[in-house]
């Protein structure tokens, strides 16, 4: 069973119907999800992927596809109780994976959307070059004929890839093997990142001032870690790994977790950095800073 670590533990992306209706859920159903928040799906789509919370033993959200030789489509349905963390934006890009992956065998194929939430047109756009070609009361019909964007490997591959431990992909890319770096690849817990900071930063002690610290400390505490801001970890060809960008945010998070047992820390995104030159392993610390790395 194909299965990826969300933003919590109990949060787990689920791979079709088959697997999907053989777990013991109260509600495994994703039609009576989408019916719920308004989304028609036709007879044509196929369930791609649903996400499951395991403490609520119910599906929470779906993307569902559909295409033939000329024309691809999706639908992607949230509950309303999980939007705003990212679901929906990590299942459109599920979908056009799929989308890449199908353009090699069916070279003229077409990207047809009809979306009902015009807040994510500008994201389409951005992320995906996408266009509105016509509207049609409150639907908006979007695509573009061979939008090309840069997949992070196949979805299925990219699964195999998160359940790896970061000494694994540190690994799999000294031998030449690497992710996409173009979205977050995974969630990772906290204590597996602290290994690998650069600076061991606090309060007292850190590029930020007091009161910079403290207002990063309350939007963690009240709103967790955005999905759209990763860690970024840096590899390089000797197998060096270092956070290049994320370490005050990284230090607050564990603080928090110590001192408040925020658990909705406990999880946050990463993206890998694949450097061909050699990472400067002096910068990496595992005790306070120097006076000199602080400067």
């Amino acid at each position: 069973m194909k299965r990826m670590r969300v933003i919590a533990e109990h949060l787990e992306f689920i791979f079709g119907t088959e697997e999907l209706f053989e777990l013991p859920l109260v509600n495994s159903d994703p039609w009576s999800l989408a019916q719920k928040v308004g989304v028609t799906i036709l007879s044509d789509k196929e369930l791609l992927v649903s996400v499951v919370d395991f403490d609520e033993s119910r599906v929470i959200a779906a993307v569902f596809n559909a295409y033939t030789p000329e024309s691809y489509s999706f639908d992607t349905v949230v509950d309303p109780k999980y939007q705003r963390r990212g679901l929906g934006k990590e299942l459109i890009q599920l979908a056009m994976d799929e989308y890449s992956n199908l353009q090699e065998a069916y070279t003229d194929l077409k990207l047809d959307l009809d979306v009902i939430n015009p807040d994510i047109i500008p994201f389409l756009e951005r992320e995906y070059n996408l266009e509105v070609k016509e509207q049609q009361g409150g639907h908006y019909i979007m695509g573009k004929l061979r939008v090309t964007h840069k997949p992070r490997l196949t979805a299925r591959t990219y699964y195999q890839w998160d359940h790896q431990s970061i000494p694994e992909i540190i690994d799999s890319w000294v031998n030449g093997a690497k992710l996409y770096d173009s979205r977050p690849h995974g969630y990772y817990s906290i204590s597996e990142l602290l290994h690998y900071r650069e600076y061991v930063w606090t309060k007292n002690h850190s590029r930020q001032t007091n009161e910079e610290w403290e207002a990063l400390e309350q939007s963690l505490r009240e709103t967790g870690w955005n999905p759209e801001e990763p860690i970024h970890i840096q590899i390089d060809k000797n197998g060096n790994a270092k956070v290049g960008e994320g370490n005050h945010r990284l230090a607050i998070a564990n603080e928090l977790i110590e001192s408040e047992g925020n658990t909705e820390l406990i999880n946050v995104p990463v993206m890998f950095e694949f450097r061909e030159n050699i990472i400067n392993s002096t910068m990496r610390v595992t005790a306070k800073p120097t006076e000199e790395q602080v400067q």
